[in-house]
């Protein structure tokens, strides 16, 4: 089946599949909001935290399975070019142990070196969601602290702030820099495997 009509279907499809993610985590969030105890503190702006998270947990699901997609097409589209190939030529001495005598040995080569890969790719990455969750919260805290800020008369508003105001703010945002270089050192390691 030609490029031209696969993507434009994996695209259709991934985006639908995303959509359903994203709409039944929203339903279970807000079953889990109306649930809550009323003396336990809220999240603040825990609306814009639902919309925002599960539309930016749809769209990288999103890119996730059509990623997945295509390259399942692609090595379906590839299997029998590399099935003919590999009975026309012998696997390497060293491999030849490992794949036996068979004909589909190129077809091996490539499945296991994409499954060993995705590995790869996901014991890199295994921290990010976990370091992404601690800055929207640092992030979340920075926002609220700003927002207090500017009621008249508060420590801020006023022609020479404190330096004991201006001291909160320094220790939120050293926290905000640090899990930001955590997040980047383990992205540039992302990358370098990707790249």
């Amino acid at each position: 089946m030609p490029a031209a009509l696969v993507s434009p279907l994996i695209s259709f499809v991934t985006s639908h599949y995303a959509l359903t993610w994203r709409l039944c985590l929203v339903d279970s969030y807000l079953e889990r909001w109306e649930r809550t105890d009323p003396n336990e503190q809220s999240i603040e702006g825990a609306s814009q935290r639902i919309h925002e998270d599960t539309q930016r947990f749809a769209s990288g699901l999103q890119s996730g399975v059509a990623v997945g997609v295509t390259a399942l097409f692609q090595i379906a589209v590839f299997a029998p070019r590399l099935v003919q190939l590999g009975a026309q030529v012998p696997p390497p001495a060293y491999l030849a142990p490992l794949l036996g005598a068979t004909d589909a040995w190129l077809l091996d080569v490539a499945i296991t070196v994409a499954v060993c890969g995705f590995g790869v790719a996901w014991f890199v990455t295994r921290h990010l969601v976990l370091l992404e969750v601690a800055n929207q919260r640092v992030e979340a805290r920075l926002r609220k602290q700003l927002v207090l800020a500017e009621a008249p008369g508060t420590t801020l508003t006023k022609p020479a702030p404190s330096a004991r105001a201006l001291r909160r703010y320094e220790d939120l945002l050293a926290e905000l820099r640090d899990n930001y270089s955590r997040l980047f050192c383990n992205f540039f390691g992302f990358n370098l495997w990707i790249h």
